[in-house]
């Protein structure tokens, strides 16, 4: 419990430099954070819950488990030069692993951010908790 408490201070001291991404923390916050700046639509995936969010550079999805809390988030820039901008961002702010994945670290916890091509050569970035 003390671990979790610690993550969720971590996070929330964290979140501002990474807007978008916003794993641990639950549907709740994540959904009144957003729904009045922007358009904001709930769907349902398999028995899960997820958010997707307009935003002005991206359009934003957060996967929730079964207790309401983000497990992954997907980050779709919305053209070349959002995806140049989310790139020099992650290069400043995380830790580089390679040219298309970084790592974010949070107490005892490791996140993920892949850079990702799609079938249709869009790109993504999904952040996910490794441990």
């Amino acid at each position: 419990m003390k671990k979790l408490v610690i993550m969720l201070v971590l996070l929330s001291i964290v979140a501002p430099a990474f807007s978008q991404a916003r794993l641990g923390r639950s549907f709740y916050e994540i959904n009144q954070e957003y729904e009045e700046n922007y358009s904001v639509v709930i769907d349902k995936f398999k028995d899960n819950i997820v958010l997707n969010i307009d935003m002005d550079r991206a359009v934003i999805k957060h996967l929730f488990d079964s207790n309401d809390i983000c497990i992954l988030s997907l980050i779709a820039p919305k053209n070349n030069i959002d995806v140049q901008y989310y790139v020099e961002r992650y290069n400043k702010e995380l830790v580089i692993m390679s040219p298309t994945e970084w790592r974010f670290y949070v107490g005892n916890s490791i996140a993920k951010v892949s850079l990702e091509t799609l079938d249709d050569n869009s790109i993504v970035f999904f952040w996910i908790f490794m441990e």
